[in-house]
């Protein structure tokens, strides 16, 4: 900005009001306008604060709206995904809580005197059957006995009306695929399944046939009658879904 000395005012310097001045607008910018009754870096100032805070203002309320977004993004993970891993966890230690109890109940009945009837004394309500597969790393859970409305409390049922493990027809237990169970779809023709029932009395069958089918199909459901010792497992698949369902069966070698 230029000025000149005034000669007549022997109290300092005043602006040369005949010539060009620079502008606000050259000096904050094309927001900035020169006020007659404002010093002009006054008004420059207050308007540069106006500016910044209804910008900086405009920020934050984008800013809250992501970080609200964000929270919203990870309430949802925590409902579709938390909260099932969570379920599987809390599953998982209550079948392998109740693996342990039999266990223990059936080792410490192994040592009382023959002829007792007391083998059971130490197993839970309601349970039926231990079922474990060796080629899997011997996982195994505890069946209940009854009909498919077993399943909502149990991890495995033994369907009632057909014959007990060990017995001769086709022996029925469907078990749930989750979550021990996610490789059981690994198991092959030749693998052995072992099924401990509350007597102490251990049934080992070889498996005949591995194979998947629709859901609706009960095509191997059905009673054998050709004299044989037959069991059947039956489980969802693929992992975690329920649209088709993976049919085991074995037969009786000891």
């Amino acid at each position: 900005m230029k000025f000149e000395i005034n000669t007549n005012d022997i109290h300092g310097i005043q602006p040369d009001k005949t010539e060009e001045v620079q502008t606000g607008t050259e000096v904050l910018g094309s927001n900035y306008q020169k006020n007659q009754d404002t010093p002009l870096v006054a008004q420059n100032v207050e308007q540069f604060k106006k500016d910044f805070d209804k910008y900086n203002s405009s920020r934050n309320k984008k800013l809250w709206t992501i970080r609200g977004a964000g929270a919203a993004l990870i309430l949802v993970a925590l409902v579709f995904i938390g909260i099932p891993l969570l379920h599987q966890a809390q599953t998982k230690q209550n079948d392998v809580k109740e693996r342990i109890g039999w266990d223990q109940a059936v080792k410490s009945a192994a040592i009382l005197p023959k002829g007792t009837s007391t083998i059971v004394k130490g197993l839970n309500p309601g349970d039926y059957a231990l079922i474990t597969f060796p080629s899997l790393g011997n996982i195994g859970v505890v069946a209940g006995n009854g009909d498919w409305s077993v399943l909502t409390t149990r991890p495995a049922a033994h369907w009632k009306d057909t014959p007990a493990p060990g017995e001769v027809g086709n022996s029925l237990i469907g078990f749930h695929r989750e979550p021990l169970f996610k490789d059981v779809d690994k198991l092959k023709t030749g693998d052995l399944v072992n099924v401990q029932t509350n007597d102490g009395k251990t049934h080992v069958y070889k498996l005949t046939s591995v194979k998947v089918v629709h859901e609706n199909d009960t095509t191997d459901l059905k009673p054998i009658s050709d004299g044989n010792r037959w069991l059947t497992l039956i489980t969802c698949t693929p992992w975690y879904q329920d649209y088709e369902r993976l049919i085991m069966r074995g037969q009786l070698v000891s």
